[in-house]
């Protein structure tokens, strides 16, 4: 709750975590991460990340994007969102890299037209940038038809005529991996060999440590930039200058989730999708009503109270007339 004794360092509805536009580390996309560093050190141009829906795919490429910028400054990367359709067109294929390229399109454009601008505004970025690289994040990459891979493929071909290195990192859900083995089977080992050599596999909040390190991510992580104000301290100051840190009460918020999974009956091993997972964070430091004092009343009551608002339940047994016991949630 407010406290009206203490400067806040921004207006609360300009707080990244108040408008659900934040990003926190998480285990995944730490491995996430280490997947994309070895492909751009060792050459290798492209890999595949799988996950099951609301496990924070697209979150990790926009955190993955932010650690490209640090670590290699003014590297093109570019965020590709497949979308949903019912054909396959050439045009409409080249129209969306365009889109995410920030490539304009004018009139009725003939589709080799549309391969050329978008080379060349490739090109473009890569020489300001003064490096050979340039990095694709095409997320629902599952919605791909192989016609879409063979075009990517010539562009990354293309490109590298020019001497130019296209990473291609392919994000989506586990119908990939289907995809892998029928291009594998039906020979087009050309599509397999150059973005899906390499696998991982996107996973939810496995243990008490996982969620452990999630929650260092809002006692850690500060708003506005420089101002010493992590997402914790914002909402409780008086508690977290006490010492109160959200992470050393990961066991805690961990015995909830497994307590409501058990208690309603859920098959599988607990495994928390981050969408979930961040909704209860949420639900404590927004909407719990809980006032700021030095001893932060948040205990067993308040987490379940934080689990039961994430939904988790209700979302588990949306996908419950296809979970096993071993496969947990199913697509």
């Amino acid at each position: 709750m407010d406290n009206p004794t203490i400067t806040l360092p921004c207006p609360r509805n300009e707080h990244p975590l108040y408008r659900r536009e934040y990003r926190v580390a998480t285990p995944s996309i730490e491995k996430f991460w280490e997947v994309v560093l070895e492909c751009l050190k060792k050459r290798i141009p492209g890999a595949m990340i799988y996950a099951k829906p609301r496990f924070g795919k697209t979150h990790a490429i926009q955190y993955i994007r932010l650690l490209l910028e640090k670590t290699y400054p003014n590297l093109p990367t570019y965020h590709i969102q497949a979308s949903y359709k019912t054909g396959t067109s050439e045009g409409a294929f080249f129209s969306h890299l365009m889109a995410a390229v920030h490539v304009p399109i004018i009139g009725n454009m003939p589709n080799i037209t549309k391969r050329m601008r978008l080379k060349a505004k490739i090109l473009e970025h890569v020489q300001q940038s003064g490096g050979n690289w340039a990095v694709f994040f095409c997320d629902e990459a599952q919605r791909y038809s192989k016609h879409e891979y063979e075009w990517l493929r010539d562009l990354h071909d293309d490109l590298n005529q020019h001497n130019v290195r296209l990473f291609v990192f392919l994000v989506g859900q586990p119908q990939l991996l289907t995809q892998k083995m029928r291009f594998r089977d039906s020979g087009d080992e050309q599509i397999v060999m150059r973005f899906m050599v390499d696998e991982l596999q996107f996973r939810g909040i496995l243990t008490v440590e996982d969620m452990a390190t999630c929650l260092c991510g809002y006692d850690e992580t500060i708003y506005p930039e420089g101002s010493g104000w992590s997402f914790t301290r914002y909402y409780y100051p008086r508690a977290f200058d006490a010492g109160y840190r959200l992470a050393n009460y990961a066991a805690v918020l961990w015995q909830a989730f497994k307590k409501i999974h058990d208690d309603h009956g859920l098959p599988g091993k607990i495994e928390i999708p981050m969408d979930y997972f961040s909704r209860a964070i949420e639900y404590l430091l927004l909407e719990a009503g809980l006032e700021d004092q030095e001893q932060l009343p948040i205990g067993p009551q308040q987490m379940a109270e934080a689990v039961i608002a994430s939904r988790y339940v209700e979302a588990f047994r949306a996908y419950s007339g296809g979970v096993s016991q071993s496969q947990g949630w199913r697509l």
